[in-house]
């Protein structure tokens, strides 16, 4: 009697593996037990191996780990400019409600609630910034937890937490991002006119120190140059000077003569 049943169950079992009956749950995954199209909601499924018969007892399995959805959209902003946005949001299903969200929700949940929610609260929140908001650091993550609070509010009562959003990306629109270009150009030609400014300012500065030494240097040369001193210097290269026969000295003027030799 006991082979019998021995055998009995290691040919169900062999059965219902061959035919993919035998479905395991792992951990960071909760299985939702339907018999006859109905959810069987005490029915708890931790991790491990469960028999699933079709119709009679089918076992759904659902990652309840965070996982991250991205959507890119264009939104109206407050000045009334459309902004292109990349966005992510961080959710997972709560273990202890997807049962519900199971009966609730027809098809992927992810794609019934969570993207048009995260669709519409992101052009909720947009619709109170500006364009140039969203290149503010502080008035971007603003942005971001204005769309989590949001979502959570419409997310949570329906089984899905929601752990964060983030901005990824942004594209201008083509208006304001000519304004900047403009701005950027204009602030460049302002720095290039202030550098010449100072340049010029400063070619004049060294010009004028050149002219003051010049003239402090002549000064110096004329203070030196006396009567006297004019007269050795002409006696000297007069000495030097073969053409020249005899020098007279005492003038009234206090000049030299001199009279070239034939």
């Amino acid at each position: 009697m006991r082979r019998s049943v021995l055998l009995a169950v290691s040919v169900l079992a062999l059965v219902t593996s061959a035919t993919g009956c035998l479905r395991i749950v792992e951990k960071g995954e909760v299985g939702v037990v339907t018999s006859f199209g109905d959810i069987q909601p005490d029915e708890k499924t931790e991790p491990g191996l469960y028999l699933s018969v079709p119709l009679m007892r089918h076992l759904e399995i659902y990652n309840v780990k965070t996982i991250e959805t991205k959507e890119t959209m264009q939104v109206p902003t407050a000045d009334e400019m459309l902004v292109g946005l990349d966005v992510s949001v961080f959710v997972r299903l709560d273990p202890a409600r997807v049962a519900e969200l199971r009966s609730s929700v027809t098809g992927n949940a992810m794609e019934t609630l969570l993207i048009p929610t995260l669709r519409s609260q992101t052009r909720e929140a947009a619709g109170g910034f500006k364009v140039e908001d969203f290149y503010n650091q502080e008035k971007r993550v603003q942005i971001s937890s204005e769309i989590q609070r949001g979502m959570i509010a419409k997310m949570e009562s329906r089984g899905i937490v929601v752990e964060d959003v983030l901005i990824r990306d942004i594209v201008p629109p083509r208006a304001f991002q000519q304004a900047v270009e403009e701005k950027l150009a204009q602030k460049q030609r302002a720095e290039q006119k202030q550098f010449e400014l100072e340049q010029a300012k400063l070619n004049r500065e060294i010009e004028r120190t050149r002219a003051e030494g010049a003239a402090m240097a002549m000064a110096e040369v004329q203070e030196k140059l006396t009567d006297r001193y004019l007269q050795y210097l002409w006696i000297q290269s007069v000495a030097e000077n073969p053409k020249i026969e005899k020098v007279y000295i005492a003038t009234e003027a206090g000049l030299p003569i001199f009279r070239h030799a034939e």
